[in-house]
């Protein structure tokens, strides 16, 4: 019932709380593990985490205002509306939709990397530390980077023929920032997989020392490529995760003139 390690441990936490108003009151606070289960699944209590990150963007001005589909969600959860279980539907089925995705990025990434590696065993660890990082995502998190996905198709010809970038933070974690990069069908444009694929790192560390969230910890840059064969569409995913070291926001603000210095003097 409770698909990610998030909600396993929000779970633990909200089932310890029951068993001290048992304890308090004497009397049985829920049925069985089942009961109390689903209890929490359709409570505020799964989105509340998502809800302190989303104020703390807000905040940081990375954007402007609530996310929709969280008040939307919320508010089905506290009224009990009809549309709670759709929500409950979409967010099971985004979690198993990322978990396959990170599992497919992490493959792919081993095959170009560990064929070159001097210390295979080293590179196993780190991708397995890789993908702990993409899988440390919350049923709501991960159904806002599905969602990201699935705009895709819907987006015009023009912007799909160029390609464009989305920046999306976790909601589990407040120090996980995610930038989507959709590759342009022009093989030689600016958003071309030609030109963004060798640069993953370079685009993750520019954007680490841009964002001014002072928790941040990792960068996660996607290359996406929608490959389109007879009727069927498949996603192939780039990945680079860069750890962030933390920076005083004197030293974010020295970092950003040096690389404003630079560009200058490249021009």
């Amino acid at each position: 019932m409770l698909q990610t390690p998030c909600e396993l441990w929000r779970f633990l936490t909200y089932r310890l709380e029951q068993l001290h108003d048992s304890v308090t009151t004497q009397m049985p606070s829920f049925e069985s593990e089942e009961a109390l289960a689903t209890q929490f699944l359709y409570s505020t209590s799964l989105l509340a985490p998502a809800i302190v990150i989303d104020n703390a963007l807000i905040k940081y001005k990375i954007q402007d205002q609530p996310n929709s589909a969280l008040v939307a969600m919320t508010l089905a959860y506290r009224h009990q509306s009809t549309t709670a279980l759709m929500y409950h539907q979409h967010m099971h089925q985004s979690s198993t939709l990322w978990s396959q995705l990170c599992s497919q990025m992490i493959e792919v990434f081993e095959e170009k990397v560990i064929g070159g590696s001097h210390d295979k065993a080293q590179t196993i660890v780190e991708l397995t530390y890789w993908h702990q990082q993409l899988l440390d995502e919350s049923l709501f998190s991960r159904h806002e980077l599905i969602r990201t996905l699935y705009r895709h198709p819907k987006q015009g010809q023009k912007l799909q023929q160029s390609g464009y970038v989305v920046h999306q933070h976790s909601y589990e974690s407040l120090g996980r920032h995610y930038v989507l990069i959709f590759y342009g069908q022009d093989p030689e444009g600016q958003h071309g997989k030609r030109a963004i694929q060798p640069n993953l790192a370079k685009i993750a560390q520019d954007v680490a020392t841009r964002l001014p969230i002072a928790e941040l910890h990792h960068v996660i840059v996607l290359g996406i490529d929608f490959i389109n064969e007879t009727d069927d569409t498949f996603i192939d995913i780039d990945l680079w995760i860069q750890p962030v070291d933390a920076m005083t926001p004197r030293e974010r603000q020295l970092t950003k003139q040096l690389q404003q210095l630079k560009r200058q003097a490249h021009k």
